[in-house]
């Protein structure tokens, strides 16, 4: 039972990465052509991404602690689900610092509620799983990017759609990818 709830929690795992970095990877690209704004606007926004990811790391843990991991995790995914379709219309560079902030927002709460269920696996299977966690973004991640490159230099359209609809059936999948452990603490 564990080890398939371990296997479905890093098939999790591998899929948003995977979703969230074919989308990151081509914003810079897309703030350029579509938004046509010039390379200290684009820098801006791509940090206000990792600005929003410090705050993130700090109400995540909180809010996974008092709300649950699952919930939290939801609540991530939620975000970068709007930010996705968000992105198909144009907005002005105040709505694209808003959708930035919460699209790193939104990847930094998955990332906590999933890193903080990790740590409520048995004993046997934290050290393992910290480290298979770390292998498996890594590896999803130049994955997103080749398959990001694919779809988004055809259409950034159609990439936030297919990406934000992966992300939409990974959120209805939630509860069936993260299951409880018997052993764990998750509310």
């Amino acid at each position: 039972m564990e080890d398939k709830t371990v296997f479905r929690l890093f098939t999790y795992i591998f899929l948003v990465s995977l979703f969230y970095h074919s989308i990151t990877q081509w914003l810079g690209v897309y703030f350029s052509l579509v938004n046509h704004l010039e390379q200290f606007f684009i820098s801006l926004l791509l940090t206000t991404v990792s600005v929003s990811g410090i705050i993130g790391s700090a109400l995540g843990g909180v809010f996974s602690d008092r709300l649950g991991r699952t919930k939290v995790i939801r609540i991530g995914k939620g975000l970068m689900i709007v930010v996705a379709f968000s992105l198909l219309v144009k907005g002005s560079l105040f709505i694209l610092f808003t959708l930035m902030f919460a699209w790193g927002l939104g990847w930094t709460f998955n990332h906590i509620g999933l890193s903080t269920f990790l740590t409520d696996l048995p004993l046997t299977q934290v050290f393992e799983s910290a480290s298979l966690n770390s292998s498996v973004r890594f590896l999803s991640a130049g994955l997103g990017s080749v398959l990001g490159e694919m779809v988004m230099q055809k259409s950034f359209n159609f990439g936030f759609i297919l990406f934000g609809t992966c992300l939409l059936i990974l959120f209805m999948m939630t509860k069936k990818l993260i299951v409880l452990i018997p052993s764990c603490i998750q509310k």
